[in-house]
């Protein structure tokens, strides 16, 4: 079974490292996952687990209810798969202190915050056109490509929506690890606004991308559960 777990962005503060550095850090809850199915390659084709996140009282699909049913367990809200082979049975739970350490480089994968409709300025960085001998060309597109092909090229820069976008942030540091209160204190920024769902698994990167590594810390901020 691979280091990967599913999260909740609760929001950001800050820290301060022993040589006195100030860094951001996001703070995730953690809850305890139920390992709900063990999926085998000989029987599904491939190895996995399927784990549920977020005990909830409300209303779901048949579909849905009947996985933690069958077995008797507790309905979750979210219903998801990580690959890889394990030792652990149904009906176990896996914390966040099990699978990260503090140091650790992890990837974490969110929905980006949706922006709505917006322009070509806003969304692609384009600049503005004139503003003199009344062009009224000020925020609108520009020049579209070529007339011969009658038509507008893949990849051209038009106003559409922006955000709502799954994102990944690769390379970030543990930096604590609060087994009391199932939190997980990462350096840096996430994707997504406070109170969304956010995947957080062991990073692929072989280098990290900040040259120094934070243990040990003089003074942190206060963190409400």
């Amino acid at each position: 079974m691979r280091h990967e777990m599913m999260g909740r962005k609760l929001g950001m503060t800050q820290t301060f490292t022993t040589e006195g550095h100030l860094i951001p850090i996001t703070v995730i809850k953690m809850d305890p996952s139920l390992l709900v199915r063990v999926k085998t390659k000989a029987k599904d084709g491939y190895d996995a687990v399927q784990l549920g996140f977020e005990v909830t009282a409300k209303r779901h699909t048949r579909a849905h209810t009947g996985q933690f049913t069958a077995n008797k367990y507790e309905v979750h809200r979210y219903l998801y798969e990580v690959l890889g082979e394990t030792d652990r049975k149904p009906g176990q739970k896996i914390t966040a202190q099990e699978l990260f350490t503090p140091g650790m480089r992890v990837d974490v994968a969110g929905v980006s915050k949706g922006r709505g409709t917006t322009g070509v300025i806003k969304k692609n960085h384009q600049s503005r056109g004139p503003k003199s001998h009344g062009s009224h060309h000020y925020r609108r597109v520009g020049s579209r490509g070529s007339i011969d092909p009658n038509r507008i090229f893949k990849g051209q820069a038009l106003p559409g929506r922006m955000g709502h976008w799954r994102v990944t942030t690769q390379g970030l540091t543990v930096i604590r690890v609060d087994a009391g209160h199932n939190l997980l204190l990462v350096m840096g920024s996430t994707p997504g606004h406070y109170g969304s769902r956010l995947i957080v698994k062991k990073s692929r990167l072989v280098k990290p991308k900040r040259s120094l590594v934070y243990q040990t810390f003089t003074r942190s901020v206060p963190v409400k559960p």
